[in-house]
């Protein structure tokens, strides 16, 4: 399967990988191949639904075509996570109202999921801004700029997160299948420590991360959601105040997908350049 993922940033047009649905459970077999092709092509698809009354229970229907649902500390019976302001949750990028940095999910684990889904229950009115960095980007600019940081990136114990008395060691780039996947995270909701000759890259990145013009950022507004490639998107949010009332209903899938009756094969992480 030939790579058809393209970069975007703080440029891209957001309407270019919108889509429209009237609600999750009326997203059919004859719908999906639309979302693939979006999927595949920027690592993101963006719904917006317009049924005035939303079931988030039927969030669960994705699992026939984005795989099994992975179950967080924090979720409930049916996967969902709350994104919101929770008292007691601070070493959690979802539970407080702070910019959450630019970030790939499930870190904090030995197998993160492979794609994420953020459903807005209710939007913030002020900040909130939802972020999205492509890691392909990353990476070539690293590949373009700074090639000798690149191999470090690659090394199984690169970086270490710790969390809840739980310590995960990881690269921050490495290969499933010949492609490139990507893990990251580098806030203060938890503690990170960085291998001592990776300290140069690490600050590559972080410097990449923080720049505007590298970031996606919108609004996402109630009844839209988020398909998020977590392998070649990182994301985020930006700081929005502490009595809003911002829901957001987050779901993990492991992205093992056995139909093969779709004319798009869904992708995840990207080639590397020659």
């Amino acid at each position: 399967m030939t790579d058809s993922r393209e970069t975007f940033n703080s440029n891209f047009d957001i309407s270019n990988a919108t889509l429209t649905a009237s609600s999750f459970f009326s997203i059919k077999d004859n719908h999906i191949s639309r979302i693939y092709e979006v999927f595949n092509r920027y690592g993101f698809v963006l719904i917006h639904l317009t049924s005035p009354k939303v079931f988030l229970e039927e969030l669960g229907i994705f699992d026939k075509y984005f795989g099994n649902i992975i179950y967080h500390n924090r979720s409930d019976s049916s996967g969902i996570s709350l994104i919101k302001i929770i008292p007691n949750f601070s070493n959690y990028f979802g539970t407080t109202n702070e910019n959450t940095g630019l970030h790939t999910d499930g870190s904090c684990s030995k197998k993160p999921p492979k794609i994420v889904i953020l459903y807005c229950e209710i939007s913030s009115e002020i900040g909130g801004e939802s972020q999205l960095l492509n890691c392909k980007l990353l990476y070539n600019n690293i590949v373009k700029y700074a090639p000798d940081l690149l191999n470090v990136l690659f090394e199984p114990n690169v970086f270490t997160i710790t969390r809840d008395n739980e310590s995960f060691t990881q690269p921050v780039f490495y290969y499933e299948n010949d492609r490139v996947f990507t893990r990251f995270r580098g806030n203060k909701t938890a503690k990170i420590s960085v291998l001592p000759k990776a300290k140069k890259a690490f600050n590559f990145i972080k410097k990449f991360v923080c720049d505007p013009k590298n970031i996606l950022q919108f609004k996402l507004k109630q009844n839209q959601f988020l398909v998020i490639d977590n392998t070649m998107v990182m994301h985020g949010r930006t700081e929005f105040p502490k009595d809003s009332p911002r829901k957001l209903n987050r779901v993990f899938f492991d992205g093992n997908i056995k139909n093969s009756q779709f004319p798009y094969q869904i992708q995840f992480g990207f080639e590397p350049l020659n």
